[in-house]
């Protein structure tokens, strides 16, 4: 997730598969998603075929990211 800033996905080519807090779907060219402050997110390519894609977080300010351990706690990188 991002503390405070969206992040936008836009495929541009091929295909992802994402999981945006436990909601899982897959994008194709032409298609984007807007995930808000704080949700977390995963995101695959499981196809051979490479994936243009084109993102965005704003703001961007450091840290950039917030992990997660396997229980859902977050892990601070700063």
């Amino acid at each position: 997730s991002h503390d405070g800033a969206v992040e936008v996905f836009f495929v541009v080519e091929g295909a992802c598969d994402f999981d945006v807090d436990g909601q899982q779907f897959t994008l194709r060219a032409g298609q984007f998603v807007l995930i808000p402050p704080e949700v977390p997110h995963e995101l695959w390519n499981r196809t051979d075929e490479d994936i243009l894609m084109f993102l965005v977080v704003a703001p961007h300010r450091q840290p950039t990211h917030t992990f997660y351990d396997e229980a859902g706690n977050p892990i601070r990188s700063d």
